[in-house]
């Protein structure tokens, strides 16, 4: 069937030649045109750009407070690693002064670096973020080569937590090297 029968309605066949007959829907013939609307309003598009706004005004808030959390976490770890690091290395710059090194010690969510041969703290304590917690008090002994002493296994473990999410820092005693991970 040609596209000019269809328009003019001739069929193959059927009927007389001249003759119109009932037109019938084919593929070649252009779609009809809705009677509606074919376009959103304004009111419409404004209704929707409301309803994102408030979308966004909900979940923003809770995706940023759970991030700042994960900062917060990792910023602890961060400041103890640091610590750690600080300790170890007055020992071995202080090893002519200070023959017994210095301790990193540290219980609930307090820790600090200690010198053995004054007695004291240097620094003030420090704490870490709110609800972070040491799972069990530990001392690290640095000496003045920088190892870390009386480690069992060769290997100190610290661990953090709050709730269900752990941080550990591994220490390895020989080098006094240490790394640190999110456990969960």
């Amino acid at each position: 069937m040609r596209l000019t029968e269809v328009i003019l309605g001739r069929q193959d066949g059927a009927g007389r030649p001249g003759e119109r007959t009932k037109l019938r829907r084919t593929s070649a013939r252009l779609p009809i045109r809705r009677a509606g609307r074919s376009a959103v309003t304004l009111p419409e598009l404004i209704l929707v750009i409301v309803l994102l706004g408030i979308l966004a005004a909900v979940a923003v808030p809770r995706f940023a407070e759970s991030n700042l959390l994960a900062t917060k976490a990792e910023g602890s770890v961060k400041d103890v690693v640091a610590t750690l690091r600080l300790a170890r290395r007055m020992a071995i710059d202080r090893a002519a002064t200070n023959p017994n090194g210095f301790h990193a010690i540290g219980s609930g969510d307090t820790y600090s670096i200690y010198a053995p041969d004054t007695g004291r703290t240097e620094g003030a304590p420090k704490r870490l973020a709110d609800g972070w917690l040491f799972l069990t008090a530990y001392t690290v002994r640095f000496n003045t080569l920088g190892s870390a002493t009386n480690l069992a296994g060769g290997m100190n473990v610290i661990d953090i937590q709050k709730g269900g999410e752990t941080w550990r820092i591994e220490l390895y005693g020989a080098t006094g090297g240490l790394r640190y991970y999110k456990r969960n």
